[in-house]
């Protein structure tokens, strides 16, 4: 029996589609290559500073310790702060 146009464009979709699935592995390998290069050259400009002994950093006077970090807690009817 001979199949109609629209039939054998239905049954081509179908064996294409049903097929399972494959992974591009090499466009994630381009990925994480690029991603690598980035934090290895990202990682490689830092500088060190060169100290001297014309600087004179100020020396603290207070008395005081500073206050403990605000911790917030937000919920939906209410916010509370503590320290």
């Amino acid at each position: 029996m001979k199949q109609s146009a629209i039939a054998k464009r239905r049954a081509k979709h179908h064996k294409r589609f049903n097929s399972a699935a494959k992974l591009n592995l090499v466009s994630l390998m381009d990925i994480f290559t690029i991603l690598v290069f980035f934090l290895i050259v990202n990682q490689s400009e830092v500088r060190v500073l060169e100290t001297t002994n014309q600087i004179k950093l100020p020396v603290s006077v207070a008395e005081k310790l500073p206050n403990d970090n605000v911790l917030i807690t937000v919920l939906s009817n209410s916010v509370f702060g503590t320290r």
